[in-house]
């Protein structure tokens, strides 16, 4: 991926290297990046972690955050989520991108504002 010039529809990423744990070059901002590049405008990236069911690790938590950072929001599907370990399905969309967020709070409240765009 780092050096195609070609454009792809989907780009999968479902890498190991053992059933438990994805190489650490590869939960990097710049490899997310990297099959941002490689995507059509209107490509979607399908991404199978193994991640806590929970999604309350540090690693969990910081991984998707990495890849939220380069797509802005993604969807993601936890399988199993009672299990220690679960598959979690990641999908982003080219063109999607990432945005300031805010936290909505009783004092100014901008939901419906929001709503409204």
């Amino acid at each position: 991926m780092a050096t195609s010039e070609r454009r792809f529809d989907a780009v999968v990423v479902d890498v190991y290297s053992s059933h438990t744990s994805i190489p650490s070059h590869l939960v990097t901002r710049e490899f997310w990046a990297g099959t941002r590049r490689v995507l059509k405008p209107d490509g979607v990236l399908l991404a199978n972690l193994i991640l806590d069911g929970k999604l309350e690790t540090p690693y969990a938590r910081n991984l998707l955050a990495t890849i939220d950072s380069v797509f802005g929001r993604c969807a993601v599907d936890v399988l199993h989520k009672a299990k220690a370990l679960a598959n979690v399905e990641v999908s982003c969309f080219a063109s999607s991108r990432p945005r300031e967020t805010g936290i909505y709070v009783d004092e100014k409240n901008r939901a419906d504002l929001d709503r409204a765009r």
